[in-house]
């Protein structure tokens, strides 16, 4: 992998797709808006193919969840 291919990923899976969506998460109930995010990070793993994109895209959908998981429960709970 050369410099330009590592520096593409972390371009667009941690520039683009991270900072696009890691404030602005769907409820989780919303099946529309976690697609739309899956798909996008299941299309960066085709673009970049390589290991470290679909590592990056995988554990940042799982950080997504769970972010999305504590702040609804957050609000269930009342905090």
């Amino acid at each position: 992998m050369t410099n330009k291919e590592l520096s593409d990923v972390f371009t667009d899976i941690y520039n683009g797709f991270w900072m696009k969506y890691r404030d602005n998460l769907p409820l989780l109930s919303d099946e529309a808006g976690w697609e739309k995010i899956t798909e996008e990070a299941r299309e960066l793993m085709k673009k970049h193919d390589c290991q470290l994109a679909r590592n990056m895209a995988a554990d940042l959908l799982v950080i997504m969840d769970q972010r999305q998981r504590d702040k609804e429960r957050k609000i269930v709970d009342g905090k």
